[in-house]
C-alpha cells in the first residue's frame, strides 16, 4: 500500500492551479483592455453624436483597468 501525498504538496499543486487560473484571466483581461482602449480612441475620434458611446467605452477601460490591478494583486501574492 503506498503512502498517500504530503499535505504540502496538494497546497503546492493548488496554488500552481490557483495561479495558472490567475495567469489565463490576467491575459483575457488583458486582451479585453487592449480592444475597449482602442475603441475608445477610434470613437474619441468621430462627431459629438457619438460621445454616449465613447463614455460607455471608458466606462469599459477603467472597469477592465480595476480588475487588472486586482488580478495582478492576486498573482503578486
Amino acid at each position: 500500500m503506498t503512502n498517500p501525498p504530503h499535505p504540502s504538496r496538494w497546497h503546492a499543486a493548488a496554488r500552481d492551479a490557483a495561479r495558472r487560473v490567475l495567469v489565463s484571466r490576467w491575459r483575457t483581461v488583458l486582451e479585453s483592455l487592449e480592444a475597449a482602449r482602442a475603441e475608445h480612441a477610434q470613437l474619441r475620434r468621430r462627431t459629438a453624436a457619438d460621445m454616449r458611446m465613447a463614455r460607455r467605452a471608458a466606462r469599459r477601460v477603467q472597469e477592465l483597468e480595476h480588475v487588472r490591478a486586482a488580478l495582478a494583486r492576486e498573482i503578486l501574492t
